[in-house]
């Protein structure tokens, strides 16, 4: 039986205890099911302090490699799996995000990009040229790293179009795969007070959006009183958000279970993505759009493949003004609450589905036989 081998710096903790959370975790996941059921065995292989093994979901195996701090690479990592392999039997080597694909050919290999991740802003003080230049290098290795692998499977259109720019000829397989979110038969109810309810539901970074949120919101409820804000996640910037909202009545503070996004997703009127940078496509704005909910986004990364302004949602440059004048406009138009949230729902449900994911992985997969 031909095996698949995923390589990721960490689905596990260290020790192999706890299933650590997170977008790429959920999706590793998901490919993992489809494997098996499609007929590949599929092996995890992750850095670890102490060796460990654990099965998931009946018949894949998670392998913890111990290798020292110091000496964890994608060099290191990869040289260990080939060593545990049978030569009696084919692989597939998956890399899980381009960043741990190796400095060497790898044969019959796929790497997942998710996603430019170097248009956010630096918080450190730099000059011009010295931002450039570091963004610069760093996308040059972006480049090299992925000819290194057969096939790459990029979540949206705005990477491929950007690695259109780097190169003349075309030595990588660059497949697109968006995204998806599961879907219900019928749209989520909403509830029918007189509040209108906001969700900022990601997790707690600046570059998700967090101060320039907070800017918009705080102007918001200087003139708009029948509103509700709440944030759900968690992260480095959640003590800064809570001294921010400190006694505000009309703001909360929650966490849910990644399988739960969507029904949590459904109690609430709007949904803001206000991400600065580092965006694929988005899992919570797909979320946010199958639970029925007005998204309001910004125009960074794959979510301008999911979004058309006016159409199925709002989208604006990742400032706090604008997203204020659009946050206001949702609030204060019902009807257009509706039309964007009924058009977004339709979106996701055609073109997001779980089913057209794994159709063309499938295709993907099978393609390595």
């Amino acid at each position: 039986m031909k095996t698949i081998d995923i390589l990721y710096i960490r689905y596990f903790d260290l020790k192999g205890e706890v299933m650590t959370l997170g977008g790429i975790q959920t999706y590793i996941s998901q490919l993992t099911k489809l494997a098996l059921k499609i007929g590949f065995q599929v092996r995890i292989f992750q850095y670890s302090d102490i060796s460990f093994e654990r099965v998931i979901f009946d018949n894949a195996k998670v392998i913890g490699i111990p290798i020292p701090q110091n000496k964890r690479n994608s060099n290191t990592l990869y040289k260990k799996v080939l060593s545990l392999r049978d030569p009696k039997v084919e692989y597939i080597t998956l890399f899980a995000t381009d960043d741990i694909i190796p400095s060497q050919k790898v044969p019959n290999s796929i790497a997942i990009q998710h996603g430019i991740s170097w248009d956010k802003e630096s918080k450190k003080k730099r000059s011009f040229l010295r931002s450039f230049l570091s963004k610069t290098i760093y996308s040059y290795r972006t480049v090299r790293r992925l000819r290194n692998v057969e096939d790459v499977v990029c979540v949206d259109n705005n990477f491929i179009c950007w690695h259109r720019t780097q190169l003349h000829e075309r030595d990588v397989k660059l497949i697109p795969i968006m995204n998806f979110t599961k879907i219900g038969d019928t749209m989520p109810l909403k509830h029918s007070d007189s509040i209108t309810k906001i969700v900022f539901a990601r997790r707690f970074f600046e570059y998700r959006g967090t101060r320039i949120f907070t800017t918009a919101v705080k102007k918001l409820m200087k003139t708009n009183e029948d509103i509700e804000i709440t944030f759900a996640g968690e992260g480095p910037d959640e003590e800064w958000l809570k001294q921010q909202f400190c006694g505000y009545k009309n703001v909360y503070f929650t966490h849910y279970k990644s399988e739960d996004s969507i029904s949590f997703h459904s109690q609430f009127d709007i949904a803001v993505i206000p991400t600065t940078g580092s965006e694929g496509t988005s899992l919570s704005l797909l979320e946010a759009m199958a639970a029925h909910c007005a998204v309001l986004c910004t125009n960074v990364g794959g979510m301008t493949n999911i979004v058309i302004d006016g159409y199925n949602g709002l989208m604006v440059s990742p400032t706090s003004e604008e997203l204020y004048i659009k946050l206001k406009q949702l609030v204060e138009d019902k009807q257009l609450r509706t039309n964007l949230a009924e058009r977004g729902y339709a979106t996701v449900k055609i073109s997001f589905n779980l089913k057209k994911w794994e159709e063309m992985w499938t295709s993907v997969l099978k393609n390595k036989l």
